[in-house]
């Protein structure tokens, strides 16, 4: 492992170990860790030759880094984050093929098609919600793009 990615990976784990009884900078700082496995994970595949993967893996460290980076200038979107984790989370469990797991997360998976997760509008609903405001966020870039060169 090069020295440059030993510093940065040491340096984070210290952050990460840092006490907080703030849910906010909890939240930030708990995507440190998750952050080390994807640069060491993209490191060892670079070293193994593995060019793709280690792309593949930069993506991921790059989408994690800027979502970061966005809750910790906002702490008001703290409650999205947490949201989107649990969608991605739920979305992961259907496509399990263990059937253990499969048996075992039946009834959640169940649960999100009737809308029966306390607090937590139903898949369906969520990614029709979801759909629409990505349609209005594209017609309106659509709008402003045709001015641009």
């Amino acid at each position: 492992m090069d020295d440059i990615v030993s510093r940065v990976l040491d340096l984070s784990k210290q952050i990460a170990e840092i006490p907080t009884g703030e849910a906010h900078r909890s939240a930030v700082l708990a995507q440190l860790p998750f952050a080390n496995q994807i640069l060491e994970g993209g490191d060892s595949a670079s070293e193994n030759g593995n060019g793709l993967s280690a792309e593949t893996l930069l993506r991921t460290l790059f989408e994690t880094v800027t979502s970061t980076t966005i809750l910790a200038k906002h702490p008001e979107k703290l409650g999205d984050f947490i949201d989107h984790g649990r969608l991605v989370e739920l979305r992961m469990m259907r496509v399990i093929e263990s059937p253990a797991l499969k048996e075992r997360l039946q009834a959640t998976i169940k649960a999100t098609d009737t809308g029966s997760i306390s607090g937590f509008p139903t898949t369906q609903s969520r990614l029709q919600r979801n759909r629409t405001e990505f349609m209005t966020k594209s017609k309106k870039y659509a709008r402003i793009s045709r001015y641009c060169p």
